[in-house]
């Protein structure tokens, strides 16, 4: 066995190489689903400070700091991920090697430890599972709490075992402020002072007598950073009720339980044969426990054999402690939103395949002893399996390589998701697919008819049919005015209204059909409701004072472009252009402002490396309303050089859609438009935008 020392040492790099190999290709991949939440949609991710000491705190100031050195790159926030889960992967490595050196396990796996803890680290880095947490990059939250949850856990193994009086007192506080800190990451931390007493009692015990006082003390610091999770949780639930928004689902706590007997040995499954992955699984709630008796023995049996082997202080029964306790805060009695997402399992998993590498290895160990080279055997099984993981992630991830890739995925496996058709349709009229994207939402219509006439509801968030089918006449209604049919839209928004009279999307689309249409006043009363109902959309109030801006109102539409952009994340580009553009050629001199028009202009500008038509167009008028014509010309010669050699870079000057009807006002990317001010330019005359005339 002493062989297997020899190269012990290497594991760590190779780790590390794995999990570089298997997301490698990924990074690239576009923000999806919950990321327009939590990063792109963020509109405070361009402030570092001031920080908000609210459960979460320390994930989103990462994401700050991601948006701060590289802006909306989704590379750079998936490698600060895939770093993460190496690191992880490196603690739990540590963690399962020292905690076989200790000295209730050093006869048995003498030699061995370090392969053991390095094959269940390289399955852990490998896994497609872990896909959930890695690859999709907001849920960075689960991924970063395991990371604090294993160095909290690393730290305590290392306070109760140092030899040094200064080593152990040194680790025993990184072990505490490590574990505060992961109290900041995700509200499943809360396990962790409970897993650092479990892993004392079962592997620590007497065997550490001159370490007693230190343990009751370090027990003690980790349970008392539950008070700062109290508190920073008060806080966060007083936002949201403050916002009106909630964290528990519309189950019963019963039935939620009920469901998730058969949701965890889902995700038992997925850790042992790892296909059938999914995002959005939209998981249907049960109706009772005669639905699920059989997965309840299962999980019940579990339950049973783990508090046995707790009482009988064995190792088995603290990965089982483990297992339950991590995912016990999503998986129980306190109802989450949805029944079952796999970033759950991203921690719970490293207990799932410890066990399955031991048991493993205890069973085939008397077989592997009898070949003539039993450390090549040992070496092929775990190259094997990690290389079957690896290309199994490798494949998962492709899934993540566009969100029409994505949701066309979830619509295989989850036919009945009507949230994730609903993001397919987005994601088809996202990039101008107006043909596929009517195709999916009138199929999700006809599909969601039935219940819709029976004002049919569900419980199961994604599966209401009552409630998607008025999302999606909303939707078919915006796509028609997209496309040029804003008359035959509004049967089909006010369809969505009647249904949803709360909902702000269908109000806003209204008002966007109706100014299309010129009936400008109804469309105003609309863009009001619209915010009425969601004052914290910018949508809605750059909507309002585009209605405006076309019945000439320029001072009102300042005001509400100003609030959109204050409400909208960073670099909100088109809005600032559309508010520069009224401060740099509005009728009323006492809106103009060439000086901040400009300030705002090259904001774009340096956002677009100088690659936007419009942009330039606004600083030309800019730069004119401050007299400085010659700077114009130069501006706008730049602009119409820009689209004679790239004629697809009218991509990057706008980051709102709007339908034709109501796209006729502002800085233009029309080389004849740019023209005709040009001549004024040349004439020292400044350019004075009007309203657009009012239609019949």
């Amino acid at each position: 066995m002493s062989r297997w020392s020899r190269f012990g040492s290497t594991l760590p790099f190779a780790v590390a190489l794995v999990g570089l190999l298997a997301y490698m290709h990924s990074l690239t991949a576009p923000f999806i689903f919950d990321d327009a939440t939590a990063i792109t949609g963020n509109r405070n991710i361009g402030r570092l400070f001031p920080v908000a000491f609210s459960t979460r705190w320390v994930v989103n100031l990462s994401f700050r700091l991601n948006y701060v050195v590289g802006g909306f790159n989704p590379t750079d926030f998936r490698a600060v991920n895939l770093a993460i889960h190496i690191a992880a992967a490196l603690l739990l490595f540590g963690i399962i090697r020292r905690t076989l050196m200790l000295p209730r396990f050093e006869a048995r796996f003498s030699g061995t430890s370090t392969w053991l803890a390095g094959g269940a680290a390289l399955f852990f880095v490998a896994h497609p599972l872990q896909t959930a947490s890695v690859t999709y990059i907001c849920q960075r939250y689960e991924a970063m709490m395991a990371l604090c949850f294993l160095a909290t856990l690393y730290a305590f193994i290392r306070a109760v075992t140092t030899e040094s009086r200064a080593g152990r007192m040194l680790w025993a506080a990184a072990s505490v402020l490590v574990c505060l800190l992961g109290m900041g990451t995700k509200e499943v931390m809360l396990a962790a002072p409970l897993v650092a007493v479990v892993y004392d009692w079962i592997f620590i015990g007497g065997s550490q007598p001159k370490t007693r006082r230190l343990r009751v003390g370090l027990h003690a610091g980790l349970l008392l950073t539950l008070v700062g999770l109290a508190a920073m949780e008060m806080r966060m639930l007083a936002t949201m009720a403050k916002s009106g928004h909630g964290i528990t689902g519309n189950a019963t706590p019963w039935i939620y339980l009920a469901t998730q007997t058969e949701v965890i040995l889902h995700y038992l499954r997925l850790s042992v044969w790892p296909s059938g992955q999914c995002l959005d699984y939209a998981w249907p709630l049960v109706s009772g426990w005669g639905e699920v008796w059989a997965p309840a023995l299962v999980i019940v049996g579990l339950g049973v054999a783990t508090l046995y082997g707790l009482v009988k202080r064995s190792g088995w029964g603290f990965l089982g402690t483990f297992f339950f306790l991590v995912l016990g805060p999503s998986s129980s009695l306190m109802p989450a939103p949805d029944a079952a997402f796999e970033h759950r399992m991203y921690l719970p998993l490293a207990a799932v395949l410890t066990a399955l590498v031991l048991g493993g290895h205890l069973v085939l160990r008397p077989l592997v002893a009898r070949t003539r080279r039993p450390l090549l055997v040992w070496l092929v099984i775990a190259a094997g399996l990690t290389g079957a993981l690896a290309m199994t992630t490798h494949q998962r991830n492709r899934a993540y390589a566009s969100e029409e890739a994505m949701w066309r995925d979830v619509l295989a496996k989850q036919p009945g998701n009507y949230r994730q058709r609903l993001a397919l349709f987005y994601a088809l009229f996202g990039r101008d697919d107006h043909h596929g994207a009517e195709i999916v939402i009138r199929d999700l219509m006809a599909d969601t008819k039935a219940g819709f006439d029976r004002k049919e509801s569900s419980d199961t968030p994604g599966r209401d049919p009552f409630f998607y089918h008025a999302l999606a006449s909303g939707q078919l209604g915006r796509l028609m005015v997209h496309s040029g049919d804003a008359a035959g839209a509004i049967e089909h928004l006010a369809l969505a209204i009647r249904a949803l009279p709360e909902h702000a999307v269908a109000h806003n689309n209204m008002a966007l059909a109706l100014g299309v249409l010129g009936r400008y006043r109804e469309a105003t009363l609309a863009a009001r409701a619209a915010i009425r109902l969601n004052q914290g959309a910018s949508r809605n109030y750059m909507t309002l004072a585009l209605l405006l801006v076309h019945q000439g109102d320029f001072a009102a539409a300042t005001d509400h472009y100003r609030q959109a952009i204050e409400l909208s994340p960073p670099p909100h580009l088109a809005l600032n252009l559309l508010l520069g553009w009224i401060l740099a050629t509005a009728p009323d001199a006492s809106l103009r402002d060439g000086a901040e028009a400009e300030q705002l202009a090259m904001t774009a500008l340096t956002a677009t490396h100088a690659r936007t038509v419009r942009g330039l167009d606004v600083l030309a008028a800019a730069l004119a309303e401050q007299g400085r014509f010659d700077e114009a010309l130069t501006r706008l010669d730049q602009a119409l050089s820009l689209i004679d050699t790239a004629p697809t870079s009218a991509a990057t000057d706008d980051e709102v859609s709007l339908p034709d009807g109501l796209s006729g006002w502002g800085p233009s990317a029309d080389s004849a438009t740019l023209l005709e001010r040009r001549t004024r330019y040349a004439n020292s005359l400044p350019y004075r935008a009007a309203p657009l005339p009012l239609k019949p």
